[in-house]
């Protein structure tokens, strides 16, 4: 399987280069692999270039989000690569254990079923798991990692298996899968991966967890405000009547209550002020026309 990698990279400028350089050790050549640039500013050009070296192809795009910088590598891969059956997609700050892109590849060349394969994504020392794979709640359809928090070495024993979406840190895309769908900008960040692996799941494709690829990220979560106004919209679009109605009030009491015992007032605040967004564009997008 021919593969081709893209980094969505974002102010990033301490850890896009061992990304980058942990991706070309994992076999990607140079000519496939694409860093997508949506930072700001006068000197963000200069900052990169400094930040990659030489010989590293860069495409320059408005910050519409990371779903748009996805669209936008997805696109220019297809037309500058049009060899590659598969397309890596990754953020700026991810170090990939040696083997990992092999052991993603050869889910997909071993099942023309699967359609993405995500590996296990760990933090801190390289010892916290941070998912394996996604599911949602059963009831109110709330996104939730696997193995979130636990040790690695607390994990239990897995194979490859399907899940309901993958965290969108590190994702391994067939090619045919993509040309169905794409991510929804809407969002901007954080939740357009959920709602991406769902309607792929939609139309058959699987969507798979392989746990011999580990992959190390960092990340702070959900910001409140993101929580708030995109669970709307994945509730929306995904989500049972049940879910629809209740899936965000709950998610943002909870985390307005988990705030609060951190004394984090600004919390509540930014939940409010997302959850009125959501509301206005749900609005907006059920509008006919």
């Amino acid at each position: 399987m021919t593969v081709a990698a893209i980094v969505v990279h974002h102010r990033g400028y301490d850890t896009v280069g061992a990304t980058v350089r942990s991706l070309l050790g994992e076999g990607i050549p140079p000519d496939r692999l694409l860093v997508v640039d949506n930072s700001p500013g006068v000197d963000a050009a200069s900052r990169l270039d400094a930040a990659l070296g030489a010989g590293v192809r860069v495409l320059r795009v408005p910050n519409r989000g990371y779903g748009a910088a996805a669209n936008a590598g997805v696109e220019e891969i297809r037309r500058c690569c049009p060899e590659a059956d598969a397309i890596l997609i990754s953020t700026h700050e991810c170090r990939v254990e040696p083997g990992a892109v092999t052991a993603l590849s050869a889910v997909l060349d071993g099942d023309g079923r699967v359609g993405l394969v995500g590996p296990i994504l760990v933090t801190g020392e390289w010892d916290v798991v941070w998912s394996a794979g996604g599911v949602l709640t059963p009831v109110l359809g709330i996104p939730r990692h696997t193995g979130h928090r636990l040790a690695r070495s607390e994990l239990p024993d897995m194979t490859a298996r399907q899940c309901d979406w993958l965290d969108g840190a590190f994702v391994l895309y067939r090619v045919a899968a993509l040309s169905h769908e794409r991510f929804d900008e809407d969002f901007f960040m954080y939740t357009e991966e959920v709602d991406l692996h769902l309607r792929l799941a939609d139309r058959g494709w699987h969507v798979v967890c392989e746990p011999a690829a580990v992959v190390w990220q960092t990340s702070g979560g959900i910001p409140p405000y993101s929580l708030a106004r995109n669970m709307q919209m994945l509730s929306a679009r995904h989500g049972s009547l049940w879910s629809r109605i209740a899936a965000t009030p709950w998610s943002v009491m909870r985390r307005a209550a988990a705030g609060l015992r951190r004394g984090r007032v600004d919390d509540v605040r930014d939940l409010m002020a997302g959850w009125r967004d959501g509301v206005l564009r749900r609005r907006h997008r059920d509008q006919p026309g």
